[in-house]
């Protein structure tokens, strides 16, 4: 799957820090009507198997901020990006 127009990933945990991609911009963003929150359990980023850690994930939340990092993916990288 190419993208055919410009698409922006939005950082807003670790991935504002450390984005794995090339990219050819980035700025602040904002995304209202979503909250960041330590809701989700996983076993590879921040626990094992046995111990899944919390790690921070989006949620919904109608009067909400999340601030955070937005990505534009250079072109040629898209498809290895997405899988």
């Amino acid at each position: 799957m190419s993208a055919t127009k410009p698409v922006w990933i939005f950082g807003y945990g670790s991935l504002m820090w450390r984005p794995d991609f090339p990219y050819e911009s980035s700025k602040a963003a904002t995304l209202h009507g979503w909250a960041r929150r330590f809701w989700q359990y996983s076993p590879d980023h921040r626990g094992v198997p046995d111990y899944p850690g919390l790690v921070v994930t989006l949620v919904s939340e109608a009067r909400a901020m999340c601030h955070g990092q937005a990505f534009l993916p250079a072109p040629a990288y898209w498809d290895e990006i997405i899988e």
